[in-house]
């Protein structure tokens, strides 16, 4: 699969659309390539009008924890689109999808591979995203979106990824 994120034109940098370059090469390594037919499309407020537009030379389209904003609605799901997970309750509502998929930011997979460390000082970094991450659970949504993301890769494919042993509660 071939990484879709939004990039500013004036190619400054956005810390949620760059984390995905990081968070999606350790989840899925062995998946992710530079030239690929499919494209995957995860962090980010990308799901509106114009997105079909720019995924058109990808022969599929896998969509993980990514939000609708920002331009039009999406009027309709492309027939080559695959939603695994969405944000949130408000980007399934305004598609028209069951709420079943509004898991959370992909974002919050981040703890399973990076975390942080308090300064010397004992704060936490000024970042906000950082530190809403930081206190994130290790269970519940984000054991959901664990699911989800294995489910992404089920059909064939492999994922270095260990899933917690936890009960859900819905």
């Amino acid at each position: 699969m071939q990484l879709f994120y939004y990039r500013r034109r004036d190619q400054q940098p956005n810390f949620g659309d760059e984390l995905n370059r990081w968070l999606w090469q350790q989840a899925l390594p062995d998946l992710l390539q530079a030239q690929s037919d499919t494209a995957l499309v995860g962090i980010g407020t990308l799901l509106n009008s114009a997105l079909p537009q720019r995924l058109e030379q990808f022969r599929q389209v896998r969509i993980f924890s990514t939000g609708a904003g920002y331009e039009k609605p999406l009027a309709q799901v492309p027939a080559n689109w695959k939603i695994y997970a969405l944000r949130g309750p408000l980007s399934a509502r305004q598609l028209g999808l069951p709420a079943s998929l509004a898991l959370s930011d992909g974002g919050i997979l981040l703890r399973r591979w990076y975390q942080l460390q308090a300064r010397s000082s004992g704060a936490l970094p000024s970042c906000p995203m950082c530190i809403m991450l930081a206190l994130l659970p290790t269970t519940g949504s984000s054991f959901a979106l664990s699911l989800a993301l294995a489910t992404l890769i089920r059909a064939g494919l492999w994922i270095r990824y260990s899933l917690p042993s936890v009960k859900l509660r819905y």
